[in-house]
């Protein structure tokens, strides 16, 4: 269960949290590990700008704000 990504606000659109996200991605594939996170936007980032990125990695809804993500 993923519970919060954040990068300081000076880090941001540095590409820290897509490799961070690739990473944690790579290595539940290569353990078998389905990962889960609830979208709970705050700071800039909205819902939508949320979802966007988690899909990018590979995360689907699955009810309401709460996404997972199966081994690729």
């Amino acid at each position: 269960m993923i519970t919060r990504i954040n990068v300081p606000v000076e880090f941001r659109s540095q590409g820290y949290g897509t490799a961070l996200m690739e990473k944690v991605t790579e290595d539940a594939d290569l353990e078998e590990v389905t990962l889960a996170l609830e979208i709970c936007p705050y700071g800039e980032l909205d819902y939508d700008q949320l979802q966007s990125w988690y899909e990018r990695f590979g995360f689907e809804e699955v009810d309401g704000n709460f996404f997972k993500r199966l081994p690729q």
